[in-house]
């Protein structure tokens, strides 16, 4: 699953969260209070068995990356 979005919307904390992962985890995506993702991340769920990959993707409306760039570069 790749999650997108505007740019500081919680991208990241939802990955963690839906990973059952605290932002102190060696195995969450990081997070911050400015904008933390700048390249795509991908993360393995934590769960036994799961062949889940999620893919945290930056975000958009900031000075180097405009909403409409974002989202036709994205093919959304």
């Amino acid at each position: 699953f790749a999650v997108t979005g505007s740019a500081r919307a919680g991208k990241s904390s939802f990955i963690n969260a839906v990973r059952g992962l605290s932002r102190n985890h060696l195995m969450a995506a990081p997070t911050g209070i400015i904008e933390t993702t700048s390249t795509v991340g991908s993360y393995p769920d934590p769960c036994p068995n799961s062949r889940m990959i999620w893919y945290d993707v930056h975000g958009s409306g900031t000075p180097k990356v405009s909403d409409w760039k974002y989202f036709k570069d994205m093919g959304l």
